[in-house]
């Protein structure tokens, strides 16, 4: 027996145990179920009085705001109005109907499930019904076929006055005495119609109220004997919940007793695995599930020694061994597998990492072999052209190359063939290529690097610029220094060049460029000194002659005297021309000091740019990072170091992640490492939001902008980053205002209709009210003195002034000239009524001053707190302006009156 127990499936096990609870459980749940099927009618019936009672509310309030429109119906002054208020009395009129309807309905739900249910209930509803249905409707008829028949008697009356111009005084009297009567009888039929829906109505109400106060009191009645059945529900279950679990632990003990033994041997198994021992394979060989657990893990234990093995193979770097998971959900080795593609692909990596810093590598040495060529060749450009288009030629592994350098003659600009080089021998070629025209000329105006693959046949010889050769790959890169050309190197081959190569390409054209741009001027500089050398030695030879002439001439002199004042003459010129030869030299002299100063002083602009954009980037009120093509730190300016709490020499060189979080800054990151593998540049990229993580750990809510530049073949990314952290607090605040804000006006608007309902329902006529202006000027206003009423007049205005521009949402600055206007006249004003003050003696002086003095300070504070945003402070100056001015010019300044008239104010 115990052998076929300890066989039997645990469940079978535990089912046997339930099979006895579930016997107890059935027996009483008959009785739970009908317990709960009353209960449930108790529910239902609960919610049908509830029902009942929101529809005896809503019938409530239709009757009251049938009166309401009523009142504004009557009171309609033009057909639109009157449509309108009609149009309210029919929606009411649906709409009571729907109520009615729900009201019987729940009712009648009501009285099948609750026999004891308040028959006069049904009763009231049933009155209402039948006065709004005999009563009120007919009544609404009377009142607008009343209205229209008024209004047509005053349209009529109106057209006879207009079509008769002559009457007889005896019939207009007649005619208007006739219009009269029945404009008043037709009023009081209208009257008489209001006071029967009136009465009606408020009766109504009064018994809903009743019958309310019934559908209360039958549904308390429903709830308390719900109630008692849910308490007898509950003592019942506690006391079966209580058996069950006994005979549950009964059955738990003699289950406990069958499977602890293998239970324990299992543990002690999985104890070990969970140290990384994989212990012998288990000889439990029971078929319910823990002898099946005991079977899956002994095939646990044999597939984590296969993967072990495949673990240690893979750490000797043997990727090529064969292993296959238990399963496509063996996570353990599908995870061997991804680590053991993970280390292939990291070495992949490493060899693509290594082919670009030989590729770097390679560039660099380019960089340096060309710069040596430039420095060795600045004398000789000659030169200095075929040793870079020769060396060029050979360190791309190009098939030919030429080098056209920007010349100028008259009004003609071309480009001339300088050097070229061809299949390993120099070419002596002679060509010239204007701006604009083929490739050549293209790249020139354009300014811009070309790269072609794919030439069709014959092409370069009508557009290249080296003959009649037919590469399949050309590469024209124009000499450039700033936005200026002053020159092409062409290379023509039949392998693609590589973007590292092209590259190095540019690199070496901005330092040619660099070069030729010396070396021109180097060469001007030397024209100039040779043309001055040259004018020199004539003026030389020139006196060497004109010494010898004097000699003659002074050998001479006995024989030609009459010849002397001629060669006087003579000497004279040619003592002018030797000054003017002199002064050529010394204007020659200035020139080139002029071109060396000119040169220097460029290079001096340079530093001085760059040293005035570092300061103007210093100065920058935001943040600007500066990072170079790997994405380190070049440059932080003072901004960026208080936004972060980082110094320059903190993070120079440093990697641009230092300023990021690790959630926070995703965006961000995806942003920069995009830049840097972009090849576009000066294009900025749009303002974005995100956070950054300053030096104390602390996230930084910022705005960001990025654009990528080149500078001398080295790239750049800047980033401009703006402060949110306050702007983000004020919004949250400006948050929290608003909801209050809504919630205050929500609780205003509930009381006041609440109150128009109130006035309403006791027939009282709510004013309009004026809401343009703040304070209305009127008789309680005047005084009877007429230079106080006028300043009071003005002074009112004023206010009223800034009241309708703070509605209309005008500007601040408008706003605070709108205060010191009425700062201004408000002085004015107290000034005045203070000298008469102490003109005419006034008792209360000195109170009614502090008074005028609380009222400057005061206007001026919430002038002060307005200029600042600060919450609620338009509601406060507002009610301020209305209690104040109001209570100070009729109560405070009437008391000074009958002073101001006795001494003969008026």
């Amino acid at each position: 027996m115990k052998k076929f127990l300890a066989n039997l499936r645990i469940r079978n096990k535990l089912l046997i145990g339930f099979v006895f609870v579930s016997f107890i459980l059935l027996i009483t749940g008959f009785n739970q179920y009908n317990v709960l099927l009353r209960l449930n009618i108790k529910k239902n019936a609960v919610q049908q009085s509830i029902l009942i009672e929101a529809a005896e509310q809503r019938i409530k309030y239709v009757f009251q705001s049938e009166m309401n429109t009523l009142m504004q119906l009557i009171h309609a002054e033009n057909q639109i109005e009157k449509d309108q208020w009609w149009l309210s009395h029919l929606a009411a009129s649906d709409s009571l109907t729907a109520e009615f309807e729900r009201f019987f309905k729940a009712y009648e739900v009501l009285s099948t499930q609750y026999a004891q249910s308040d028959k006069r209930i049904v009763t009231v509803v049933n009155e209402a019904k039948s006065v709004y249905d005999e009563l009120i409707l007919p009544s609404f008829a009377n009142v607008n076929s009343l209205k229209a028949e008024l209004e047509g008697l005053s349209a009529a009356s109106v057209n006879l006055d207009f079509q008769v111009e002559e009457v007889d005084e005896e019939v207009e009297e007649f005619e208007n005495t006739t219009a009269v009567d029945a404009t008043k009888n037709i009023e009081a039929k209208i009257k008489n119609q209001q006071q029967i829906i009136v009465s009606s109505a408020t009766v109504v109400i009064q018994r809903m109220e009743e019958a309310q106060a019934l559908s209360t009191k039958t549904g308390v009645a429903i709830a308390e004997e719900a109630s008692e059945i849910a308490a007898f529900v509950m003592i019942e279950t506690i006391a079966l919940m209580f058996f069950g679990l006994l005979l549950s632990v009964l059955i738990s003990i003699y289950i406990a007793n069958i499977i602890v033994a293998p239970v324990k041997d299992l543990k002690v198994r999985i104890s070990k695995l969970a140290i990384g021992e994989l212990p012998d394979n288990s000889s439990v060989d029971t078929k319910d599930e823990i002898g099946t657990i005991h079977k899956e893990l002994n095939k646990v234990i044999d597939g984590m020694k296969q993967t072990s093995e495949f673990a240690v193979a893979i750490g000797k770097g043997k990727y090529a061994s064969n292993f296959k998971p238990l399963s496509d959900k063996d996570v353990l080795g599908n995870t061997l597998l991804g680590m053991k593609q993970s280390l292939e692909d990291a070495s992949i990596e490493e060899q693509k990492r290594k082919q670009e810093d030989e590729q770097r590598s390679w560039i660099n040495r380019g960089v340096n072999t060309f710069s040596d060529i430039l420095r060795k060749n600045s004398d000789d450009f000659v030169a200095l052209a075929d040793e870079v288009i020769i060396n060029l030629v050979k360190y791309l592994k190009a098939n030919q190359g030429g080098l056209f350098v920007v010349e100028e003659n008259m009004d003609d600009k071309y480009l001339e063939l300088r050097a070229a080089y061809a299949y390993n021998r120099k070419k002596y070629l002679e060509k010239r290529i204007r701006i604009g025209e083929g490739l050549i000329g293209m790249c020139a105006l354009e300014k811009f690097t070309m790269h072609m693959t794919e030439i069709p046949e014959n092409y370069i010889e009508i557009e290249s610029g080296l003959g009649d050769a037919n590469p399949s790959v050309l590469l024209i890169v124009p000499l450039k220094v700033e936005n200026d050309v002053l020159g092409v190197i062409e290379l023509a081959g039949f392998n693609k060049f590589s973007s590292f190569e092209i590259e190095l390409a540019e690199r070496i054209a901005e330092n040619v460029a660099a070069s030729l741009a010396t070396a021109k001027i180097n060469l001007r500089t030397a024209q100039l000194l040779e043309q001055s050398q040259k004018q020199a030695h004539e003026m030389q030879k020139q006196e060497e002659t004109m010494r010898n002439t004097i000699e003659s001439m002074r050998a001479a002199q006995q024989d030609a005297i009459n010849k002397e004042m001629l060669l006087r003459r003579n000497f004279e010129k040619l003592t002018q021309a030797q000054r003017k030869l002199d002064e050529r030299e010394k204007n020659q002299m200035e020139t080139i000091r002029k071109l060396t100063a000119e040169n220097e002083s460029k290079l001096h602009e340079i530093e001085i740019r760059e040293k005035r954009y570092r300061i103007i980037l210093q100065s920058s009120i935001n943040a600007v990072f500066v990072f170079d093509s790997k994405g380190n730190v070049q440059f932080i300016n003072h901004a960026a170091e208080l936004l972060t709490g980082y110094s320059y020499q903190d993070v120079a060189g440093n990697s641009f992640t230092v300023f990021l979080s690790t959630e926070s800054s995703v965006d961000l990151y995806d942003n920069i490492t995009e830049f840097l593998a972009s090849e576009v540049l000066n294009i900025p990229f749009r303002k974005q939001r995100s956070r950054i993580l300053s030096r104390d750990g602390n996230e930084i809510s910022v705005s960001y902008s990025i654009v990528k530049t080149s500078v001398s073949g080295d790239s750049q990314i800047i980033i401009f980053m703006e402060d949110h952290t306050e702007t983000e607090k004020n919004e949250v605040q400006r948050s929290a205002i608003t909801e209050k804000l809504v919630a205050r006006e929500f609780s205003y608007l509930l009381k006041i209709s609440e109150l128009e309902s109130l006035l309403r329902g006791n027939s009282i006529e709510i004013p309009e009210i004026d809401d343009s202006v703040l304070l209305k000027w009127g008789d309680d206003f005047i005084l009877n003195i007429d230079v106080i009423d006028k300043q009071h007049y003005n002074w009112i205005n004023l206010i009223n002034k800034l009241y309708a521009g703070m509605r209309e949402g005008r500007a601040k600055d408008m706003l605070a000239s709108y205060f010191d206007e009425i700062v201004d006249y408000t002085n004015y004003h107290f000034t005045f009524e203070e000298q008469q003050f102490a003109k005419f003696g006034f008792e209360n002086e000195t109170e009614h001053k502090e008074y005028h003095k609380s009222f400057i300070n005061r206007i001026l504070e919430l002038k002060r707190e307005f200029m600042q945003d600060k919450p609620f402070v338009v509601y406060e100056l507002m009610s301020y302006l209305k209690e104040w001015v109001g209570h100070h010019v009729q109560v405070s300044d009437r008391s000074y009156v009958k002073l101001f008239k006795k001494k003969g104010m008026s």
